[in-house]
């Protein structure tokens, strides 16, 4: 599958899918204190970068890795500046992306995709939050 067939695909889809170097990688529903810990992070952000040429973005919106050719869905991302959008649903230029760590993720996000992550120009913090302990780990 082409990045503009996944686009094509998930645009019609009722689900949500991960592009990942051409295989859909479902995304499994988060649970209750996930999206606690997701909005309550978005909500403080969001009080931070008030005034800021900075927002703060939930997991609805796309972040294109162009040099990984793949699409994820970070739980938070802070997307800055003007023209950032590739469209108006996909990013490019992440400055910040955060993941709420789960137990069906928690690999692949410490693992491949903080590698692809990194391949973003724009990124300058990787921060990976534990729902299970009082725990935060950032990566700059």
């Amino acid at each position: 599958m082409t990045p503009a067939e996944y686009l094509a695909f998930e645009r019609q889809s009722e689900a949500r899918h991960e592009y990942d170097g051409g295989e859909l990688r479902p995304m499994v529903g988060a649970s209750r204190r996930h999206n606690i810990i997701s909005l309550n992070i978005a909500s403080f952000l969001r009080e931070q970068l008030r005034g800021k040429p900075c927002r703060p973005f939930m997991n609805a919106m796309r972040v294109w890795i162009e040099a990984a050719q793949r699409y994820f869905y970070p739980d938070i991302a802070i997307i800055c500046g003007t023209e950032p959008f590739v469209e108006e649903d996909i990013a490019a230029d992440a400055t910040v992306i955060i993941e709420v760590l789960s137990d069906s993720t928690e690999a692949f996000d410490r693992g491949k995709k903080f590698e692809f992550y990194q391949q973003l120009p724009s990124l300058q913090d990787y921060v990976l939050v534990s729902q299970d302990h009082i725990r935060l780990e950032h990566f700059h």
